[in-house]
């Protein structure tokens, strides 16, 4: 079930979120990782990520996660490198990375109703689709 504003708590990170498209979200962390956004030493210093101790997350396809600054970084289960957020809020989940050694570089997003972070974080590392299930 998703919940709309009138149920979101007003203490849970609505006070920093930004609002957009799921386009609108890997159009920006392109530009961010790219150039044109933010100086290179300052996304070179984003991406300079400190492993969590662990190394997978139970249900997530994750190998050797970090986190950077604002930034989710490491390998996945196959062993791609990829950057970027998931986030999740009352009722829905967001996935958008960047895989920086992909040749062209790829820049994904997807998105879904529930809390299924893992399976919204697969759909985002193959090249994103917009998973509107129930």
């Amino acid at each position: 079930m998703a919940l709309g504003p009138s149920s979101y708590h007003p203490g849970w990170v609505y006070h920093g979120l930004v609002v957009g498209s799921l386009l609108d979200a890997a159009h920006l962390l392109q530009r961010l990782m790219t150039g044109g956004l933010l100086a290179p030493e300052v996304v070179a210093q984003m991406g300079d990520a400190v492993p969590i101790g662990h190394p997978s997350i139970p249900g997530r396809p994750w190998n050797a996660p970090a986190y950077g600054l604002g930034l989710m970084c490491g390998r996945t289960t196959d062993g791609r490198r990829v950057v970027g957020h998931t986030g999740g809020g009352p009722g829905s989940v967001i996935a958008v990375y960047h895989q920086p050694e992909a040749s062209p570089s790829i820049t994904s997003a997807a998105f879904a109703f529930g809390d299924d972070q893992g399976r919204v974080e697969e759909a985002a590392f193959n090249g994103g689709r917009d998973h509107r299930s129930r």
